[in-house]
């Protein structure tokens, strides 16, 4: 995915030095814009395209991973995978990785995925302008926990999953043309909740609103 300097206003080295050892001085270019990043990396179509697009919510402890082609990168010695690039990113924000209470991830390009998420929206008869939430004790819910993106999480945190929303995204790209895509959101209990009662799949009212004002604020991207 391929961004203009219009998009990202900021191509700064702006890391600590500890970070910057890790991204920048690996060779990476990190491009910034109100807690959202695009990673390049020179290997990866000659440092055109991004490999990596993510936000960062600090305040909610929020993670939106929109774009994640570290696989299709070609192998080097400098090479940093999602999961340093993610831990990195988050370093910086000041948010804790065990703290991460929301992570969610576009469907980009996976006609597996967009069909399963079809099929759970017909099985309930829903149309794609309504979000679907899933609790483990759904038949549903391996569905998607065998998809690549909870493979993905779970490279990236060791937290359970209590609940999963699918949304479908309605948005304009960098041409003022509309595209779609469905999106997967994750999310977590807190990590002393794992063994108690308290961890089963939540109904909390003040939560669901949290996690639905992030879906919202994602439709700006």
């Amino acid at each position: 995915m391929k961004f203009s300097s219009f998009f990202f206003p900021v191509a700064v080295s702006f890391f600590g030095f500890s970070l910057a050892s890790i991204i920048e001085d690996r060779g990476y270019e990190v491009l910034a814009n109100n807690h959202l990043y695009g990673i390049r990396s020179p290997y990866y179509y000659g440092g055109s395209f991004c490999i990596d697009l993510i936000k960062i919510d600090p305040m909610e402890k929020a993670v939106s991973i929109y774009y994640a082609k570290n696989e299709d990168e070609p192998d080097h010695e400098d090479k940093l995978s999602l999961k340093e690039i993610y831990t990195a990113l988050c370093e910086k924000e000041h948010v804790e990785l065990n703290d991460i209470s929301w992570l969610s991830f576009n469907v980009h390009f996976d006609s597996t995925t967009d069909d399963a998420i079809r099929r759970i929206r017909s099985d309930r008869k829903l149309g794609p302008q309504y979000e679907v939430k899933l609790v483990p004790s759904d038949e549903e819910w391996n569905w998607i926990v065998r998809t690549k993106y909870y493979q993905t999480l779970q490279q990236l945190t060791n937290k359970q999953v209590q609940s999963i929303i699918i949304r479908h995204r309605y948005r304009k790209d960098l041409w003022n043309k509309p595209v779609s895509s469905n999106n997967i959101g994750f999310s977590f209990l807190p990590l002393e909740d794992v063994n108690s009662e308290a961890g089963m799949p939540f109904d909390d009212e003040e939560q669901e609103a949290v996690i639905k004002a992030l879906f919202d604020e994602e439709l700006e991207y």
